[in-house]
């Protein structure tokens, strides 16, 4: 699926396939090799996950476990208002 997707927390912003976004599976830190054309993708750094709904975007930059940790409370938070 295609997303015009912003970073939660940064100005950031990249147009692309949300299943190449992989820093949330942690699978470019896993240690299998990932072919090259995956590696050239621009958004293969970028991490997608969220709460039913809840759907949060973040940059190379933003993608520790500090930043999950946040994105998740603010996707949590965002679901019981709603």
């Amino acid at each position: 699926m295609e997303v015009n997707a912003k970073c939660l927390f940064c100005e950031a912003t990249i147009t692309g396939e949300r299943d190449y976004m992989l820093g949330g599976t942690g699978l470019h830190l896993d240690g299998r090799r990932r072919p090259k054309w995956l590696l050239a993708r621009p958004e293969f750094r970028w991490a997608w996950n969220g709460l039913d709904d809840k759907i949060f975007y973040l940059c190379p930059l933003h993608t520790d476990k500090e930043h999950y940790k946040e994105a998740f409370e603010w996707a949590r938070i965002k679901e019981v208002r709603q």
